[in-house]
C-alpha cells in the first residue's frame, strides 16, 4: 500500500482569499460589513479573521461560497441562515418525537 503524503501549506486569511480570487473565485468587499462585530454568535478567531476579508466570496458558478460576517450577524440577503441545517435538523427531531 502506498503511503499518503500530506503537504501542509501555512497561509493567513488574506493570502487564502487572494489565492481563491486568483483561481476564479468572486470576491466582493464592503468595508462597513467587513468591520462589523458579530454579536449573535462567538466565532473562532480564525473564522472571524477570514470573514473580515470579504463581504461575499463564492466560486464563479455560485455553487460554493463562504459565509461572511453579514451571514453570521443575520442581516445578509441570503436565502439560508448560517445555522439553517442545525435548526432544520432539530425541528425534524422534535416533530418526529411528537
Amino acid at each position: 500500500m502506498c503511503p499518503i503524503r500530506t503537504i501542509q501549506i501555512k497561509m493567513n486569511a488574506a493570502q487564502f482569499v487572494e489565492v481563491l480570487s486568483k483561481n476564479g473565485w468572486v470576491r466582493e468587499t464592503n468595508p462597513s460589513a467587513q468591520a462589523m462585530e458579530v454579536s449573535s454568535v462567538e466565532l473562532p478567531h480564525g473564522i472571524e479573521e477570514l470573514c473580515s476579508k470579504y463581504s461575499a466570496l463564492q466560486n464563479s458558478d455560485d455553487t460554493v461560497w463562504f459565509y461572511s460576517k453579514l451571514h453570521y450577524s443575520g442581516i445578509s440577503d441570503s436565502e439560508f441562515e448560517w445555522n439553517f441545517f442545525e435548526k432544520n435538523s432539530l425541528e425534524c427531531v422534535i416533530n418526529e418525537s411528537q
